[in-house]
């Protein structure tokens, strides 16, 4: 079923690099953001309403689609569970850009059988590579890509022009993940795997 982008609501958990792109193509689409960070007081122009983690639930309620892209950490570890699952709109569509065990993947797939979710869409998995006969494979309405989505096309041009400023910032022990940030958002078209 085809929704419409301007005027919905998309939520994204996990508001590093990643999460910031996918925010603002989202606004520029017309729709409303909603985000969640670990770190208060966030703020981006692309956001229009931040959440603390502890309020995931009502960030989920009033979202037509989700995007997970936190980082995996024990506290992350199978957050979008059967109660975040039955949390979301009826009918939303999730996707998952962040790291396979942050899903329970039963619950995701009882959330799409029952039509809890409209869809989803995967790129990473529990196990890489999926093997033949997970039942992912088989779950209605679910889109898996293989943990690629990066394009090649000027891969090694990105990488070799994002290495020097991480290893500036490193070697003076200066946080990486703020240069790594807004490195991303000066280039078009480049996903990292991870923020650090």
């Amino acid at each position: 079923m085809a929704a419409t982008l301007a005027g919905s609501t998309v939520g994204i958990v996990g508001f590093g690099a990643i999460g910031a792109a996918v925010a603002t193509r989202a606004k520029a689409l017309g729709m409303r953001v909603l985000a969640n960070r670990r770190t208060p007081g966030a703020s981006h122009p692309a956001v229009d309403q931040f959440f603390a983690p502890g309020d995931l639930a009502a960030l989920l309620a009033e979202c037509d689609a989700v995007v997970l892209a936190a980082p995996e950490t024990p506290e992350t570890h199978l957050m979008f569970n059967r109660a975040a699952f039955a949390a979301m709109k009826p009918g939303a569509y999730f996707c998952n850009v962040a790291r396979g065990p942050l899903v329970d993947e039963a619950a995701l797939i009882e959330a799409l059988t029952s039509g809890q979710l409209s869809g989803a869409s995967i790129d990473v998995a529990s196990t890489e590579p999926l093997p033949k006969g997970d039942p992912l494979w088989t779950a209605p309405n679910l889109a898996i890509s293989p943990h690629c989505a990066a394009s090649i096309e000027k891969y090694f041009q990105n990488v070799w022009a994002l290495f020097p400023g991480q290893y500036g910032a490193l070697s003076q022990g200066r946080d990486a993940g703020e240069y790594l940030q807004s490195f991303v958002y000066g280039l078009s078209g480049l996903w990292v795997e991870k923020s650090f």
